[in-house]
């Protein structure tokens, strides 16, 4: 089954993308920092707060507000520190990735799966590990800069989003096509 690591800017439409993939290709969804924002969930909810305030905090308006059960630090300073302070640097470099690689393996079984969030070498590495294809998404009206590591990443395919979905999506669906007679030409 494939693993597919989409890469790009932020707007530039890799959810977008992801969103596509799941409701029209079936793919599961599992992104990069999956893992961390469980990881830290937990913590919170250790703390007796309800599933909605944790989801508040990983992924909504508390995100970037000094929160009680964080010592009065941001959810994000928490993740930022949880991945690379105590994850990368005090426990191993990969870490993270293996967790990822640990949560996808039985996913597969079921089907593809794609990551949107794909923005460090070691998460290209480890979908290249596991015979995956990742996919940069451009915005043609770019108005945030490139991360200079997601920018230097080598990719199996460039997708130019400029601004009309419909075209983005078609593109999406060529892409997956290609991919499919490929596999099916090694297989003969």
């Amino acid at each position: 089954m494939l693993v597919l690591a989409l890469t790009g800017s932020a707007g530039s439409g890799k959810s977008t993308v992801a969103d596509h993939l799941v409701l029209r290709h079936g793919f599961r969804r599992l992104r990069f920092g999956d893992p961390l924002k469980t990881m830290l969930g937990a913590l919170i909810a250790a703390q007796g707060q309800p599933p909605d305030y944790v989801k508040r905090c990983l992924e909504g308006d508390l995100k970037t507000r000094p929160v009680r059960e964080l010592a009065g630090r941001t959810p994000r300073h928490a993740l930022q520190s949880l991945s690379q302070g105590w994850g990368r640097e005090a426990i191993g470099p990969d870490l993270w990735v293996q967790c990822w690689r640990g949560a996808v393996e039985p996913m597969l079984q079921a089907g593809p799966v794609v990551a949107e969030d794909c923005s460090r070498f070691d998460e290209v590495d480890m979908v290249r590990t596991m015979g995956g294809l990742v996919w940069r998404i451009v915005r043609e009206d770019e108005a945030v800069t490139p991360d200079p590591e997601q920018a230097s990443f080598e990719v199996d395919a460039n997708l130019l989003n400029n601004g009309a979905v419909p075209a983005l999506l078609l593109h999406v669906n060529q892409l997956l096509r290609d991919h499919v007679r490929r596999q099916q030409t090694r297989n003969k």
